[in-house]
């Protein structure tokens, strides 16, 4: 009868894998052979333009974060486009933040997204260019600062949508999966602001995800 060592048991029969990221539930199989794992995602998109004098001013923000098991990873967006005059820049960055720096609540009623960003240490990535259109020449676009200072609050969407799924996957093998995912959306926040290194920004529109899901397996 093949054995297996378990932080130093020795176990007679199958081996059970028991992930690290169970959850607290009344599990479908029996705890010593199942693998339970949690998969929690949050996003929010937000954009905006302002007329000026000789031109206009756009961005446009988005940040999705996942957490799978104990893993989070969370990023950020910021795409910022400009005409004054003759001259269109358009500059973007990427930056990879910290798991509190994005919030949805429960039915997407409500999304925040608030960081102060350093650029050279968040490992950000950036880019774009310049475009004088009297002379035809291109350039690098203005640099954004050392550190950015985002915050984006968002509720009072106009439309929500939400859904369940509930399903069941098998092997003939006898490997068996069962999953439960709630997903919620908002669209069009009614009350909706945004501040860029303490520079307000108008909110054209904005929409904002949650996904928790979560399943129990049985190798």
């Amino acid at each position: 009868m093949r054995k297996c060592h378990i932080a130093g048991l020795a176990v007679v029969g199958a081996c059970a894998l028991v992930s690290a990221t169970a959850v607290a539930e009344r599990p479908f199989f029996n705890p010593q052979f199942h693998v339970q794992q949690r998969y929690n995602y949050n996003s929010l998109y937000a954009y905006g333009c302002e007329d000026s004098s000789d031109g206009f001013a756009c961005w446009d923000l988005s940040s999705q974060g996942t957490l799978f098991g104990d893993t989070p990873v969370q990023f950020v967006r910021l795409n910022e486009s400009v005409l004054a005059g003759s001259v269109y820049t358009l500059r973007s960055l990427v930056c990879l933040v910290s798991a509190d720096t994005i919030e949805v609540a429960p039915a997407a009623r409500a999304a925040r997204f608030e960081a102060l960003i350093d650029i050279a240490a968040d490992g950000c990535e950036t880019g774009g260019n310049s475009l004088d259109y009297s002379t035809d020449e291109y350039g690098p676009p203005p640099e954004f600062p050392n550190s950015v200072s985002i915050r984006v609050l968002l509720s009072d969407p106009f439309a929500t949508n939400s859904s369940t799924s509930i399903g069941r996957a098998s092997t003939k093998e006898g490997a068996r999966d069962n999953y439960h995912c709630n997903v919620d959306s908002a669209y069009m926040y009614e009350d909706a602001s945004a501040e860029f290194n303490g520079s307000s920004k108008f909110v054209a529109n904005s929409d904002g995800h949650r996904n928790r899901c979560s399943s129990v397996s049985k190798p």
